[in-house]
């Protein structure tokens, strides 16, 4: 995550990283998964091949893998109690 911590005295490139630093997670899917049950294992369709998460708000500790293959436009989850977890995925577009 880029966080600014000055200003840029030209104003242009000021204004470009404002923006920048706005939308940086605008191309990011957000999920919702809702666990009823302790070591539920969930497979949630992200649509592409999601390589990249981090949880942004969650309620017991929970796992999260891809897989490499035919499925990779799906992530898996699992929680260790009832929890409703929201992560934000993306694409690698290193890899």
């Amino acid at each position: 995550m880029i966080s600014k911590v000055g200003q840029f005295n030209d104003s242009l490139l000021d204004r470009q990283v404002n923006e920048i630093v706005a939308n940086q997670f605008g191309n990011l899917k957000e999920v919702t998964v809702t666990f009823a049950a302790a070591n539920t294992t969930t497979k949630v369709d992200v649509g592409f091949k999601a390589d990249r998460y981090f949880p942004i708000s969650k309620s017991a500790d929970v796992r999260v893998w891809h897989s490499e293959g035919s499925d990779d436009r799906y992530i898996y989850l699992q929680a260790s109690g009832a929890a409703t977890v929201v992560l934000k995925v993306w694409r690698n577009k290193e890899g």
